[in-house]
């Protein structure tokens, strides 16, 4: 046998050096994979807790909705992606080439775009920012601006999107030109519903800025909510409500002898017809209220704060409390012709003056919801009719415009009631959150009691329960018998019934504008 020469040995030491070497570099090499995928997973986590908190963001939005959802399909996307990535960082961090340092800062970047998304989708949802929808453009550059660099990220980081990127511009186009159109009727609407006194008109009249009235009376209407808010904040926590008392409580308190009385002056239960010298012997109303002396100084705060929504033309005004003979009388403007039931029995309108009565009450909503104000029962027994044959909603006693607005509370259901509640308030009163979809059924059943001129239900003779089992079931079935509602109101019925479109009240208004103009037009 042949000895080994010098190279051959060589060569036997470098085969064994390199068998034993590729594995230890292997080794090597996956740790420092490990290692750096590591160093992922913090930053994956906090993006993904990041993008679950932009999804509750839209999920609570109540403006811009559209918008909102076209950039939430497209965090969807991300999202996916990134908990994808969790899972190969965590378990299988060898089987990707994802985690560079390149990839790092391209995620750190992608970061700091949802959080632009999240200030623009924040912007576009404080009522404020109104100017902005009235600004050619405005919007619709920004957001180009931001989905542009949200979708090269993507691309850059390989992520995949779950939509068909020709028909996303198409739908994006379209959600902003519908979000914005609407907004701007929101708006309008608002400011609609406002009685701007002479002052404030010839203030508008007399500014030389480059705002149209609209914007100025729109300015005048935000104003009036941000200084309701102030109070209503500082009302919700007792420390502060010495802040607000001085502001709002003394024209709250009335003197008696303002007021006077005769024998023929009408009752209706517990209102009463009165007369207020401060407003030249202007006719007011006065309710008996219920025993109210563990906290008088706290209901006397409320009444001040809806003192502060006086300048809606659409819902009754609120003058002050007065006391007589150890009772006290809330003071609000007087209803000629009673409630909204009264009126149309008495009356028998015709659909002209049905449809300005619909606007009216929804017009009337949508400045509630402006304030955060849910009525929480809407009916015709709620609406009064004023002497000018103006829709008025009232009877605030249900309504929970403080921090009580977001609570639940059971509300006793009654034959009075049930015709109108919302299906998953009669299921579980006590745990669902009432809301502006709660809201908008009754406000459906509301219409088509004023397209009949009659009570829902009132000619078939169900029990409350059998009544509570149809709406909740979905079996309503209202038929329309009066030949003069458009078609259009129908829609508008089953819809605002069956919950299926409506949210938040200018949708609502888009609808009832057309009933109003048809119904001229006709």
């Amino acid at each position: 046998m042949s000895e080994d020469t010098e190279d051959t040995k060589f060569d036997k030491v470098t085969e064994v050096y390199e068998s034993l070497a590729n594995p230890l570099e292997n080794a090597l090499e996956i740790i420092e994979t490990v290692a750096t995928a590591s160093q992922f997973i913090p930053l994956l986590r906090e993006i993904a807790e990041f993008a679950g908190g932009l999804l509750e963001l839209y999920q609570n939005a109540k403006y811009n909705r559209r918008i909102c959802g076209v950039l939430m399909i497209r965090i969807q996307s991300a999202l996916a992606s990134i908990k994808s990535l969790e899972i190969y960082a965590n378990e299988f961090p060898e089987s990707t080439d994802f985690f560079t340092p390149k990839n790092n800062a391209l995620l750190r970047n992608f970061q700091l775009v949802m959080k632009k998304i999240e200030e623009f989708i924040k912007k576009i949802q404080n009522i404020k920012n109104y100017r902005l929808f009235f600004q050619a453009n405005s919007i619709k550059q920004e957001f180009e601006e931001l989905t542009k660099e949200f979708d090269d990220y993507m691309t850059s980081l390989n992520f995949k999107m779950i939509i068909d990127m020709k028909q996303q511009s198409k739908r994006d186009l379209e959600s902003i030109n519908k979000d914005t159109n609407d907004m701007k009727m929101h708006l309008q609407s608002i400011s609609e519903s406002v009685n701007f006194s002479k002052e404030q008109i010839n203030q508008i009249a007399k500014n030389k800025s480059n705002e149209s009235e609209l914007l100025q009376k729109i300015s005048i209407s935000v104003q009036n909510i941000e200084n309701f808010t102030r109070i209503k904040n500082a009302y919700d926590k007792p420390e502060k409500q010495a802040l607000i008392r001085e502001e709002i409580i003394t024209s709250v308190c009335l003197n008696v002898d303002d007021f006077t009385v005769d024998d023929e002056t009408p009752i209706r239960g517990k209102v009463r017809k009165w007369y207020y010298k401060p407003f030249g012997e202007h006719e007011v109303a006065l309710k008996e209220l219920e025993s109210n002396k563990n906290k008088p100084e706290r209901f006397e705060l409320q009444v001040g704060i809806l003192k502060t929504i006086n300048e809606s033309r659409d819902i009754i005004q609120y003058i002050g409390l007065v006391t007589m003979n150890s009772m006290q009388y809330l003071v609000t403007e007087w209803a000629e012709y009673g409630t909204l039931r009264e009126y149309y029995e008495k009356k028998n309108p015709d659909i002209t003056i049905r449809s300005r009565l619909a606007l009216e009450i929804a017009r009337g909503l949508n400045y509630l919801e402006a304030y955060k104000i849910y009525h929480h029962d809407v009916r015709s027994e709620n609406i009064l009719v004023d002497y000018l044959e103006h829709a008025k909603i009232t009877n605030f006693e249900l309504s929970r415009g403080f921090s009580e607005a977001i609570k639940s509370k059971s509300i006793d259901i009654s034959m009075e009631n049930v015709r109108y509640m919302a299906p998953e308030k009669i299921k579980d009163r006590s745990k669902v959150r009432y809301n502006s979809k709660c809201e908008v059924f009754s406000f459906g059943m509301l219409l088509w009691e004023l397209a009949e001129q009659k009570l829902p239900f009132s000619d078939t003779g169900l029990t409350v329960l059998a009544i509570s089992q149809l709406i909740i079931d979905n079996t309503i079935n209202l038929k329309f018998s009066s030949p003069d509602v458009p078609e259009k109101w129908k829609s508008l019925v089953y819809d605002g019934k069956l919950i299926l479109i409506f949210d938040i009240y200018f949708i609502i208004l888009h609808y009832v504008n057309f009933i109003y103009s048809f119904s001229y037009s006709s």
